[in-house]
């Protein structure tokens, strides 16, 4: 489940990007995204080996 709104975040981050002209407030959404792309990874590589994570 976690994995899923993990992969909801950075689909959603994708989409303000797209849209969003000020500068300050894409520095922002670039550095949610960056977050929560690690998160995705680590999730998705803890599912894969099977081995439980915190997030």
């Amino acid at each position: 489940m976690r994995r899923f709104i993990s992969w909801q975040n950075i689909e959603r981050y994708r989409r303000m990007l797209a849209t969003e002209t000020d500068d300050a407030r894409r520095q922002v959404i670039r550095k949610l995204l960056a977050e929560e792309e690690e998160i995705w990874i680590g999730l998705s590589a803890a599912e894969d080996t099977g081995k439980p994570n915190s997030n």
